[in-house]
């Protein structure tokens, strides 16, 4: 597995959380003073400013489906792989770092005096690249 694919749960992660804040806000925005509560609109006319809001809350709805739906295939992604690495370190530091989110910081600080913010990066890309390459040579 490669450090690009590893990342993209986290970035699936950051893309959802953005969703989730904007359809707030645009949820928030269509109630505001003046404006119909979109459960009330039954207007076809999508020329007006609260019918366009609902299509995009709409759509931003389904887009949260979608992510949600991505975001459980990577994480299947990562436990399987996690499940072949046999160093107990490497693959503790990667699910903290890449599942949990954790810094490179404070995964050195959990694994004590022996390791600093460079050694658990170093432990986590080597086994990274070494991975890649049989992955590499499995294809050939």
């Amino acid at each position: 597995m490669t450090l690009k694919q590893i990342s993209r749960y986290q970035k699936l992660l950051r893309r959802l959380e953005h969703a989730e804040e904007l359809l707030v806000s645009l949820t928030e925005s269509s109630t505001e003073p003046g404006t119909a509560p979109l459960e009330k609109i039954t207007s076809g006319h999508v020329g007006d400013k609260v019918g366009n809001l609902a299509i995009e809350i709409e759509d931003l709805k389904e887009r949260k489906k979608y992510l949600k739906s991505e975001i459980e295939k990577e994480k299947r992604k990562i436990f399987n792989f996690l499940d072949t690495i046999e160093d107990e370190r490497a693959r503790m530091a990667l699910r903290l770092k890449y599942y949990r989110d954790f810094t490179w910081f404070n995964i050195a600080t959990m694994f004590g005096i022996a390791y600093n913010e460079d050694g658990v990066k170093k432990l986590c890309y080597r086994h990274l690249e070494e991975t890649d390459i049989e992955d590499l040579d499995k294809s050939f």
